[in-house]
């Protein structure tokens, strides 16, 4: 328990959670990272028992959690969708469980560093299969250039991930620590693997052609670049890749069909997919309105959304795609005030962590935690399914982790033992 097996084969675990699906022709009823999740939540409970040692971390969260919580489930008496929604509910609870044993597993500094170089490891490799498939790929990246943004071959890491966009939010964290070690004070030879950690990620997510995630890129690195403040690695790398995308055609041909793809997105105009999270938007507003701010109860937007919208108007999407719109239309005001300060505590915590961070290393992990976390924020207001991300949640295990330690916790002194 203490030289960090566990908490590293959880890590493991989420990087590769499809991977059991993909062995098994798509067909496994559970993911691997279920599998370790279960694993590992039994050796934790077993070590505790064993070892007579029955003291838990737990933080200020474990109230309004337990309120939202409460919420979704109470929201299921009038919900249109109560087998989902519950079965969803479950998994919520199943990843607050998760972050509690993050929390509970971190001992130390070292740990976290330690885990997120894993992680990187873990996702320079999937990244590279996602580019030896796509950007090498000539014919993929002549029909994606000729196709302007109508029929995009999207990579997703051979298929080990069945969503790009959610490949692309899976490198979230990776990358962001692969950018703080390249800006940070550290020894040059540290901050050059730091900028290759860094290249080698964005490739993965540049042939998702995932825009939100591309978004969350921009945020991460702004601010890795104003905490750290270093304006000259950041160039040193920009020139570095201008060059390359000019000196490779094929990478040429995929930030030009990559760019109007953002652009789009942006306006809220220019392809299909733009104007349907406009629609789902105002479908969300009108049930908000139509349920006197009571929410229409948990997981069941998809079942009111045909009250407002026919399917066709949006080619068959009617699920949510923004976190916000969806806690707000689905919980109502209550929820959506809940959830808010949550949000906003996390957003405090993380940056908190910044401010105690004394030490080179401490501040590169909480600038990582900080910077990945507000991508993750960015990257959801475009798309749908925020509350089952298991990689967000283990960044939020990570950050209440890290304050724990930074606060110079101590089971023989804490309070919030039991």
């Amino acid at each position: 328990m203490k030289n960090g097996a566990l908490l590293y084969l959880l890590i493991s675990g989420v990087f590769l959670g499809g991977i059991l699906a993909v062995l098994n022709s798509e067909n496994s009823p559970v993911s691997l990272f279920q599998v370790i999740l279960i694993f590992s939540f039994l050796i934790f409970v077993g070590y505790k028992i064993f070892s007579d040692d029955f003291q838990i971390y737990y933080n200020d969260y474990a109230i309004p959690l337990i309120i939202f919580s409460g919420l979704i489930f109470l929201s299921l008496i009038y919900s249109e969708d109560r087998t989902n929604g519950f079965f969803n509910g479950i998994r919520f609870l199943v990843l607050l469980l998760f972050v509690g044993l993050i929390t509970n597993l971190v001992i130390s500094q070292k740990q976290i560093l330690k885990g997120l170089i894993l992680g990187s490891l873990i996702c320079i490799a999937l990244s590279m299969v996602s580019v030896a498939e796509s950007l090498f790929n000539p014919q993929t990246v002549i029909q994606n250039f000729l196709s302007q943004g109508a029929s995009i071959t999207r990579s997703a890491a051979g298929g080990i991930y069945t969503d790009p966009n959610r490949f692309a939010a899976s490198l979230f964290l990776p990358l962001s620590f692969g950018f703080a070690v390249m800006n940070s004070r550290l020894d040059m030879k540290y901050r050059v693997v730091g900028g290759f950690i860094f290249l080698a990620i964005l490739g993965g997510i540049i042939t998702s052609y995932s825009r939100s995630g591309f978004l969350a890129v921009v945020v991460i690195c702004a601010l890795c670049i104003y905490f750290f403040r270093r304006f000259k690695p950041f160039l040193i790398l920009g020139l570095i890749a201008i060059v390359i995308v000019f000196a490779i055609p094929s990478l040429r041909l995929t930030m030009f069909s990559y760019s109007e793809r953002i652009i789009s997105l942006l306006s809220g105009i220019g392809d299909a997919s733009s104007g349907i999270r406009v629609l789902l938007g105002l479908a969300s507003i009108k049930m908000f309105i139509d349920s006197y701010g009571l929410g229409i109860g948990f997981d069941a937007f998809g079942n009111h959304f045909t009250d407002y919208y026919s399917p066709q108007q949006t080619i068959g999407v009617i699920e949510p795609h923004n976190i916000t719109y969806t806690i707000l239309s689905e919980l109502g005001m209550q929820g959506f005030f809940i959830f808010g300060v949550i949000v906003f505590f996390l957003f405090r915590d993380a940056f908190g962590n910044i401010k105690k961070s004394d030490s080179t290393i401490d501040k590169i992990i909480s600038v990582t935690l900080f910077s990945s976390f507000c991508g993750y924020v960015l990257f959801y207001q475009f798309y749908g399914g925020g509350l089952f991300d298991s990689i967000l949640m283990l960044n939020i295990g990570l950050i209440l982790a890290h304050k724990k330690l930074l606060s110079g916790w101590d089971f023989s002194m804490d309070p919030k033992t039991a």
